[in-house]
């Protein structure tokens, strides 16, 4: 197969990405900084993906409430009096300023800090002052618009498509998955956050978590405790997973496993069945070449304050972490390079350096965005 030069942001001179991994080539160079397929992509992947927001922990009464990002959109999630949760966009429909921010609890009135309309948990206008000399004004036309809301296991994700079908008919067997290493997931409590401030495109991101081919070469320390023999990936409708046995002998007979979870289109899912942790990768793309990573731990809710710090801590001081960074922020600067065409995959499923994820993960984005596919 000859390579065309790339020439259009449209698709043309690209490759088709091939639906069989071990003779496909990647996305091209284009594709991780052009304005125009950024754009696209807020359209057609980042509004009509489900987006992991939070844990269940976080909504225990009524007016707990988290915020978030489901793509560029800023949402909430509130329990409301009736003990139904329910998400909205966070933007009064007044002049548009954010309602909340963060979480928070016992919420009953949801106040704009601009004007003071108020809106009651289920997103309904109970409060416009000055509005009652209006002619015509009908409070009922100024509700807050919904997102969808799902509770998987514990997790919370939203979807801005109404007409998006469900997680749950999506990733049938992602459930079952995440049930089987952590049976008490929606039991977990927060432990912390941390952030990161990206100079990456959300898919080089991406790219480097689906596969651990790097990790011999990069991740000294992570290949120290985990088994690359037994290091295997899987995909599955909109999700992968990787998963590879702890070095360390479990204290009860049982293998112990870290586990990495993909959740399209940005949602990851890092856990340690030996000590319980489990984080939430949230990625928020804010431009071509730069994304916001919040990670959310969680964990047993037995855990003492001073265990608490020290996981938490841990997780500040990940080398790995750090070096997929480094070398995410480095590969940006790669294809920004109109020397950089497009790659292959290099694909053997039993070994633990398959990208047949990464692959994947090709696959549904060049589906949504119409770039050439096979199949």
């Amino acid at each position: 197969m000859v390579m065309k030069d790339i020439g259009s942001q449209n698709g043309a001179g690209m490759e088709p990405i091939a639906a069989e991994a071990e003779r496909a080539f990647t996305l091209p160079g284009w594709a991780y900084r052009d304005r125009e397929i950024f754009a696209r992509e807020r359209e057609a992947i980042f509004r009509r993906g489900w987006v992991c927001v939070g844990h269940l922990c976080r909504l225990a009464e009524a007016g707990d409430f988290i915020c978030g990002y489901a793509g560029d959109q800023h949402v909430f999630v509130i329990r409301g009096e009736d003990g139904r949760i329910r998400g909205f966009h966070n933007v009064c429909q007044h002049r548009a300023h954010p309602l909340l921010e963060g979480h928070g609890t016992g919420q009953r009135l949801i106040v704009c800090p601009y004007h003071a309309w108020g809106y009651d948990t289920r997103g309904r206008l109970v409060r416009a002052p000055g509005s009652e000399r209006l002619e015509d004004f009908a409070p009922e036309a100024f509700g807050l618009t919904p997102v969808a809301v799902e509770v998987f296991h514990g997790l919370l994700f939203v979807n801005c498509d109404p007409d998006a079908s469900p997680l749950s008919q999506q990733a049938p067997d992602l459930a079952r998955e995440i049930e089987s290493y952590f049976p008490d997931l929606a039991q977990h409590v927060h432990l912390g956050t941390i952030r990161y401030d990206m100079k990456m495109n959300w898919k080089v991101r991406i790219d480097n978590s689906l596969e651990c081919y790097h990790c011999l070469p990069v991740h000294k320390s992570f290949c120290e405790i985990v088994d690359m023999k037994s290091y295997r990936t899987t995909v599955n409708t909109v999700f992968s997973t990787q998963i590879g046995q702890a070095k360390s002998p479990a204290t009860d007979g049982e293998d112990d496993h870290v586990v990495f979870w993909y959740v399209w289109p940005l949602t990851e899912l890092n856990a340690d069945t030996s000590s319980g942790m489990f984080g939430v990768f949230h990625n928020r793309p804010v431009d071509p070449g730069r994304t916001i990573l919040t990670l959310d731990l969680y964990g047993p809710a037995d855990l003492g304050e001073a265990q608490r710090a020290e996981v938490l801590q841990t997780w500040l001081d990940n080398e790995t972490n750090v070096e997929d960074l480094r070398l995410g922020e480095a590969v940006q600067q790669g294809v920004m390079s109109i020397g950089y065409r497009q790659g292959r995959f290099v694909v053997d499923r039993s070994q633990h350096y398959s990208e047949h994820a990464v692959h994947h993960f090709h696959y549904l984005v060049a589906g949504a965005l119409d770039l050439p596919r096979e199949g």
